[in-house]
């Protein structure tokens, strides 16, 4: 559930003095930093390197931020978004939004702290929309054991994360080499709760909808 690596954050803004404090504040915090000054540039570089979070102004000439996050929603490119603005709020209410002017030593803890569960409830919501199934039939794969099928998911609004069986995956592979044969972590899962369970509430008949890890997007009907 939590992230090892540096996370890898692109700030996109057309104030180039702005987005010079943000990365000199944000390397400074241990971060990977990567810059671009327009929308177009940011596709670019969100398609040639692995990106974690994306911090992006709104009122951008060209392009705007809004129709920034709408293209990457239709490019299957699912990412946790800060949008910053001092004069228009984001366009998708998931996203979450930053008000010029800010204290950045702040953004800077606060992505620090949140951002597992930040990228966690983006990925959900984003596969929820691109995908029609329920916010809440949705969760994110955090711990699987293919051995022995079972595993825990991350649930949009539950404090705790939810017990997993997905047996039925391996049991029922079609083929071996199956891209969704068996869980594992970064895939979004549609499920049913099963909250007759002695053990307590689990997530059962399990149906991969997406795949981070092979960015593959699976529609289901």
């Amino acid at each position: 559930m939590f992230h090892k690596e540096p996370i890898s954050i692109l700030i996109n803004d057309d104030e180039v003095e702005l987005t010079q404090v943000l990365k000199d504040s944000f390397v400074g915090a241990g971060f990977a930093v990567e810059v671009s000054h327009h929308c177009k540039e940011a596709l670019e570089i969100l398609g040639e390197k692995k990106i974690d979070l994306l911090l992006t102004d709104i009122m951008l000439p060209e392009m705007s931020g809004n129709e920034l996050i709408q293209e990457l929603l239709n490019l299957d490119i699912f990412l946790p978004v800060i949008a910053m603005s001092g004069q228009v709020d984001p366009d998708d209410r998931s996203v979450l939004f930053y008000k010029k002017p800010f204290d950045v030593d702040e953004l800077i803890e606060f992505v620090r702290k949140r951002f597992p569960f930040i990228a966690n409830d983006r990925l959900i919501q984003q596969v929820s929309k691109k995908s029609g199934v329920e916010e809440s039939r949705l969760g994110k794969v955090i711990l699987f054991d293919p051995s022995k099928g079972w595993g825990l998911l991350h649930v949009l609004g539950q404090k705790k994360p939810l017990y997993v069986n997905a047996r039925n995956i391996i049991d029922q592979a079609p083929q071996k080499n199956s891209p969704f044969r068996q869980l594992h972590l970064g895939q979004v899962v549609r499920f049913k709760v099963n909250s007759e369970s002695p053990r307590g509430p689990r997530a059962e008949e399990v149906e991969v909808v997406f795949d981070q890890e092979k960015t593959e997007f699976k529609k289901v009907a």
